[in-house]
């Protein structure tokens, strides 16, 4: 595997272990990855905790201490096209900085202009920004009930699992009356997510909520920290910290036809 892909894996699944060998390239990485945290402006928490990922080695105060250090020096694109001399190394690059941009489950236009600089200097076609966001987050809409109901049935439940049993908890009472019932998730006997023929319930960070399928605009398909899931709707931002419901994000999915239905 390569160091890029290290990275990534890392940033992709909570679970990962720090890395903690060096590596030549780390600095021009980690270079870019706080090129891209200011390229707004800006300095997020969230921002900061996926930097951390990449320097376990210091605590939260030292990671913004460092961050706020390096975002003195001048991102150098040609020097980082330099040391990713590899096309799939090249291409980790971008999929790695794709998971900062797109750090709050979208990307607005002008985070996209800057993914597409970066693919200039890194010799890579006008597609590869698109791509790589498409690996990150999205495009809900209106599914059907067949689909719905046969991604359930093919569904691979990595830390959750689903049950015929109505929601009880906080999640009872959430979605219309006239909402069909379909399946409630549960996380170690807690209800985290209920399904409907027209929309989803779910435990969100902000409180139990209901989103129709039809009003989902945009959801991430990796976790990133600070949340497992983000899902956005036209006025409203959504989201669970939780990363063992990810699988919420992976049944999406599913029902979205980005990850084919053993039976398709």
């Amino acid at each position: 595997m390569s160091r890029v892909a290290d990275y990534i894996a890392l940033i992709d699944d909570p679970e990962q272990e720090a890395l903690e060998d060096q590596h030549p390239i780390d600095r021009a990485l980690l270079v870019l990855m706080v090129y891209l945290a200011y390229s707004d402006g800006v300095l997020h928490p969230d921002e900061l905790a996926l930097i951390g990922r990449m320097r376990p080695d210091l605590d939260a105060e030292g990671v913004r201490a460092w961050v706020e250090e390096q975002a003195d020096i001048t991102f150098d694109s040609a020097s980082l096209a330099s040391e990713l001399s590899d096309p799939i190394e090249r291409w980790g690059a971008m999929r790695l900085a794709t998971r900062m941009m797109c750090i709050d489950g979208d990307i607005a236009d002008a985070e996209m202009l800057v993914l597409s600089d970066l693919a200039r200097a890194l010799g890579m076609d006008d597609g590869a920004p698109s791509r790589a966001v498409r690996e990150v987050v999205a495009n809900g809409g209106p599914i059907s009930e067949d689909r719905l109901l046969s991604s359930l049935r093919n569904m691979l439940w990595r830390r959750t699992r689903p049950t015929r049993d109505e929601p009880e908890g906080d999640l009872a009472g959430v979605a219309p009356p006239e909402a069909e019932h379909v399946a409630t998730v549960l996380l170690g006997g807690a209800e985290v997510a209920a399904l409907y023929v027209e929309g989803l319930a779910a435990a969100f960070e902000s409180g139990p909520d209901f989103v129709a399928w039809p009003a989902i605009r945009t959801y991430t398909r990796v976790p990133v920290p600070g949340a497992s899931f983000h899902l956005k709707t036209a006025d409203r931002h959504l989201k669970m910290n939780d990363p063992r419901m990810r699988d919420i994000g992976a049944l999406l999915d599913y029902v979205y036809g980005r990850e084919a239905l053993p039976e398709a």
